[in-house]
């Protein structure tokens, strides 16, 4: 009986963790694509592969990291390589020579904002 309880427990254990791979897997897609439609690029193939699974500490927290790879097309001739990075669900990053530089307005009041308070920092420190 208690072989019985083992091998089904394992077996729940297996079939939750394959369900929240094909989720994360899914996300990766989903965010892939986005990223592509908001660089003007094309998905190839319409899909992401994972590449690498770390462990890694985030905010003093133990977490997975998954690391997917896909490709993607400027001008439908060539083949560009991008990776994104999910943890804890989220979209932790995103890596590719393509990318082009932020420009919406959100990013560049932050960067004023940064700018802005560093100028001021140097100005009132004594030297």
């Amino acid at each position: 009986m208690p072989y019985e309880m083992l091998a089904l427990l394992i077996l729940v254990v297996a079939i939750g963790l394959w369900l929240d791979a094909m989720r994360q897997h899914d996300h990766a897609l989903h965010e892939a694509r986005r990223v592509c439609a908001d660089h003007d690029v094309q998905l190839l193939d319409h899909s992401v592969g994972l590449s690498a699974l770390k462990l890694r500490r985030h905010e003093g927290r133990l977490a997975w990291e998954r690391r997917y790879s896909f490709e993607v097309s400027s001008d439908g001739s060539n083949r560009l390589d991008g990776s994104l990075w999910l943890r804890h669900g989220q979209l932790a990053g995103v890596s590719a020579a393509w990318l082009k530089p932020a420009t919406d307005a959100h990013t560049v009041h932050v960067g004023a904002k940064v700018t802005s308070l560093l100028d001021r920092i140097s100005r009132d420190r004594p030297l």
